[in-house]
């Protein structure tokens, strides 16, 4: 047993922080924009699904930044896949290709069990296999989206809608749901920073801030 007795009586001015305690947020506010050194630390989950050229891997991934004002800060919830795209030079790539190479990957994966091993290979090195991330926000109001959804497939539920909608209707009720566009169209706090949250015009509901991979970089 430890000797309590011989721990310090000394006042520690604490009676206002206590007096004027209040719990922690819900939400950790998110990053500003910007570039940051990330490391691959959480695979919450990881998927096939069908794309045009055959299965595709898309992964939820959590991310978390190197040194500076917001290390250690989580980057979670972004959904990387290794569905192709086309950028303006004529080649091809994927949001998880670009990753993948960022970390220093040289051997090209040739399957989504290769793509998903290599993810778990970046994982155990953790910041050992580190790579840059440019994020933005963005303000998305769900409960907008779950209305807009229910008009335009005629459904009285967010679950059927969901369940009925087509692409062409996610786009639609996607582009109504998006209130702020990125991190400029978010309200500026007195002290010059950026809130995380406003309230939504339309429906008055909150809307908070969404982390966005603009591009990964080596």
């Amino acid at each position: 047993m430890s000797d309590e007795m011989n721990f310090s009586d000394e006042p520690i001015d604490a009676q206002q922080d206590f007096d004027n305690w209040e719990p922690a947020p819900e939400f950790a506010p998110p990053p500003a924009a910007g570039t940051y050194q990330t490391y691959l630390h959480e695979i919450r989950d990881a998927k096939e699904f069908e794309s045009k050229n055959g299965k595709r891997l898309n992964a939820t991934l959590d991310l978390k930044i190197i040194g500076g004002q917001y290390d250690e800060r989580a980057i979670n919830w972004q959904r990387v896949s290794n569905m192709e795209f086309k950028r303006q030079n004529g080649t091809q790539s994927s949001l998880m290709m670009d990753m993948v190479k960022c970390a220093g990957i040289a051997q090209a994966p040739r399957s989504n069990k290769e793509y998903y091993e290599v993810l778990l290979g970046l994982k155990d090195r953790g910041v050992g296999a580190s790579f840059k991330t440019q994020i933005d926000w963005r303000g998305f109001c769900t409960n907008c989206y779950e209305v807009r959804l229910m008009a335009l497939t005629g459904t009285t539920s967010a679950e059927a809608a969901k369940a009925a909608a087509t692409p062409e209707n996610k786009k639609e009720a996607s582009k109504f749901a998006t209130k702020a566009k990125n991190y400029r169209a978010f309200p500026t706090n007195p002290n010059g920073t950026k809130a995380d949250s406003f309230i939504c015009a339309d429906c008055k509901n909150e809307v908070r801030a969404q982390v966005n991979i603009q591009r990964f970089l080596p």
